[in-house]
């Protein structure tokens, strides 16, 4: 007798994977000497393929630079961190193999080698961390003028005497990626501005402006980042132009430790719609994102995700298999 019955096939995934983005960036010569040279895949990779082998630096004479590797999977993200600083005014090179794979066993699809360059000189005379030769206004604490770690100029902050600036990309390791707008819809185009706000008293608030290199779009949010994750801020005032105000609160709002201590500490950025759906006409960015403190972002490096000091969202899990129902008769 006529025996039928159905079976599935699995979807199998070979879709190669590939960079999206490398800091620092290829040709920059501003990188300080204690950077983390990072690489955000476009989908989630296989931790055991990154290792000192398929993730080198190399100094000026080819020499292989010390260091440890690791992969943090909520944000697609290798990192070497050197084992001490590089060394002013040298350039590096990095090269990340073909030989890492995704979850799937699929390869790179290609090999990436890139330069960078260490800052010729680390003096910080107005002590707001930005280096004097990187700094427009190098004896004054109450501004600094960042580069972007994108390379699309330089960012102006003021409003505070400030300490510990820094852009840094968004797929940092030392940043929680819960909550964090989809890839796929929105981009972080300057990376993220980190700095310390000095205030007069415990629990003052202070009113910092940020003066972008590029006109903002109007489908732009600003995000800060938490130890819970990002979160849309709603004390961001867009103004037009290039310029974004935060309202920001020792101990309250916009302050990520939140200790009435006399410093404001502020991890944030530009979120830039890539499908024109964004912040509208309002002024206030508004909202908050998806948290989850008890994420600890899956690194590998035990000192990684919070210890601080593209994106978990739209990982590209591929595709190019089908699903395949057959009725088979036996007689």
């Amino acid at each position: 007798q006529p025996r039928l019955w159905a079976f599935t096939t699995a979807m199998v995934e070979n879709v190669q994977p590939v960079i999206d983005d490398v800091h620092p960036v290829d040709g920059s010569n501003w990188a300080m000497p204690n950077t983390r040279v990072m690489v955000r895949f476009s989908e989630d990779m296989n931790p055991q393929t990154i290792d000192e082998d398929s993730f080198k630096v190399t100094d000026a004479a080819g020499a292989e630079v010390s260091g440890t590797v690791a992969y943090y999977s909520e944000a697609n993200s290798a990192y070497f961190t050197p084992a001490s600083d590089f060394i002013p005014d040298t350039t590096y090179t990095a090269t990340m193999t073909d030989t890492i794979t995704d979850l799937a066993g699929n390869q790179l699809i290609q090999a990436k080698t890139w330069n960078f360059t260490i800052v010729h000189s680390i003096i910080d005379s107005d002590g707001d961390g930005l280096v004097d030769v990187l700094d427009d206004q190098p004896n004054d604490a109450s501004m600094a003028s960042p580069l972007t770690v994108t390379g699309k100029g330089n960012l102006t902050i003021s409003g505070a005497t400030l300490s510990n600036v820094q852009t840094l990309p968004d797929f940092d390791p030392s940043l929680i990626q819960t909550g964090k707008p989809e890839a796929s819809e929105f981009s972080f185009p300057y990376g993220l501005i980190r700095f310390s706000a000095l205030v007069p008293n415990a629990g003052d608030s202070a009113t910092i402006t940020i003066v972008f290199p590029e006109d903002i779009e109007n489908e732009t949010r600003y995000y800060k980042v938490t130890d819970a994750g990002f979160e849309e801020f709603a004390g961001a005032v867009f103004s037009g132009g290039r310029t974004v105000t935060l309202s920001l609160t020792d101990g309250g709002a916009g302050d990520r430790d939140g200790v009435a201590n006399g410093v404001i500490l502020d991890p944030g950025g530009l979120a830039v719609s890539r499908s024109g759906s964004g912040r509208g006409s309002g002024e206030g960015s508004g909202g908050t994102g998806g948290q989850d403190d008890s994420d600890t972002g899956g690194i590998v490096d035990p000192s990684g995700p919070g210890s601080d000091p593209d994106s978990s969202s739209g990982k590209a899990n591929g595709g190019g298999g089908c699903f395949i129902t057959a009725l088979l008769a036996s007689f």
